[in-house]
């Protein structure tokens, strides 16, 4: 949660106001998208039964990788469909946001099913450990990628900044 709030006032301090709307619009239409495909929560449902057979438990993260990306690439295209037309009828003004919401889509679409099982094995491993340097790491790379990024790209540089540091 702090990260979502540092973005959104990196964003303010280093372009202005609007900006921060665009970026927030095209993040947003990311989340609802990414809200439509809750694997996540299957698939930490059904780990904790093979948590304890190494050889289920890989066979599960490759399959479970791939099916997931397969699954997150058909949300993508949709999503590159749809959601130009329902910006362009619904919401004129933030037009500009879609290109946001097209370089967050090649996280979602790339490496979100491997970055997904990889989350959920460690969570059912136990491995909260790695799970909480995670924010951590993720905070120093924002800093250190908008600072990069965005005087470069504006807030399409927030947005590579979020495909960079997905994991």
């Amino acid at each position: 949660k702090f990260n979502k709030n540092a973005k959104l006032w990196i964003v303010q301090l280093l372009i202005n106001t609007e900006a921060v709307a665009l970026y927030n619009f095209g993040k947003n239409l990311y989340t609802h998208l990414d809200g439509l495909v809750p694997v996540k929560v299957v698939i930490c449902q059904l780990l904790p039964e093979i948590i304890n057979d190494r050889r289920r438990l890989q066979r599960a993260f490759i399959d479970g990788s791939k099916y997931v990306s397969i699954i997150l690439i058909g949300a993508t295209l949709a999503g590159i469909i749809a959601v130009p037309a329902i910006v362009w009828l619904l919401f004129p003004k933030y037009l500009f946001s879609i290109p946001v919401f097209y370089i967050l889509l090649i996280s979602f679409s790339f490496y979100g099913g491997i970055s997904r099982m990889a989350h959920s094995i460690l969570f059912a491993l136990r491995q909260q450990k790695w799970l909480a340097y995670s924010p951590f790491l993720k905070f120093f790379s924002l800093i250190i990628f908008s600072s990069l990024l965005l005087p470069v790209w504006g807030i399409y540089g927030m947005a590579a900044e979020f495909v960079i540091t997905m994991f």
